[in-house]
C-alpha cells in the first residue's frame, strides 16, 4: 500500500522538521535515516505484520522531503500476511491526514491516532471470532454429518 501527500507550508524547515519527528516518533516509527532536506522513518517488519493487529506497527517507511514551500511525505507500507480491511486503510489514511493537520495547525492528533488504533483494533478482533466461529460451525457439521453416515 502506499501514499503520497503533498502539503503546501509558509513555515520554515526547522519548525517542520520538529513537528514531522514529533508527530512519528510520538507514534513509535524510528528515524533511519536523515538529511538535510529529508527524513526516513521505519517501523515494523515482515514477522510482526503476521502478529499484530495494529496497522501502524505493520513494516513501513515513511519518507518526508522539504522543499522551498511544501512538504512530500511518501508512504510505503508492507502488506505482506495481511488481509487489509477498510477500517485499516482507513486508519492510514486518518493517520497521513492527521500529519498534514499536525503540519498546517502545530496541533497534536496522537490521541486521536490513538481512538482510531483502538477501533481498528477491536473490529478486526470482531473479524477473527467472527471466522473462528464460522470455522468452529463448519467442523461442528461435517462431524455430526460424519456421525450420520456411519451410524
Amino acid at each position: 500500500m502506499n501514499f503520497e501527500v503533498k502539503i503546501e507550508t509558509r513555515k520554515d524547515k526547522d519548525s517542520v522538521a520538529y513537528l514531522t519527528k514529533e508527530y512519528f516518533r510520538n507514534l513509535g516509527f524510528d528515524i533511519s535515516e536523515e538529511q538535510k532536506n529529508s527524513i526516513t522513518f521505519k517501523r515494523g517488519s515482515k514477522l510482526l505484520n503476521s502478529i499484530t493487529f495494529n496497522p501502524l506497527k505493520w513494516k513501513s517507511e515513511i519518507t518526508v522531503l522539504y522543499e522551498t514551500t511544501q512538504i512530500v511525505a511518501r508512504f510505503d507500507i508492507d502488506t505482506v500476511n495481511q488481509l487489509v480491511t477498510a477500517k485499516e486503510e482507513q486508519l492510514w489514511i486518518s493517520f497521513i491526514e492527521n500529519f498534514k493537520n499536525t503540519i498546517e495547525s502545530g496541533n497534536s492528533f496522537i490521541s486521536e491516532n490513538n481512538k482510531n488504533v483502538s477501533s481498528t483494533i477491536k473490529h478486526s478482533w470482531k473479524i477473527v471470532l467472527i471466522i473462528l466461529g464460522i470455522t468452529a460451525i463448519t467442523v461442528f457439521l461435517i462431524l455430526i454429518f460424519m456421525f450420520i453416515v456411519k451410524s
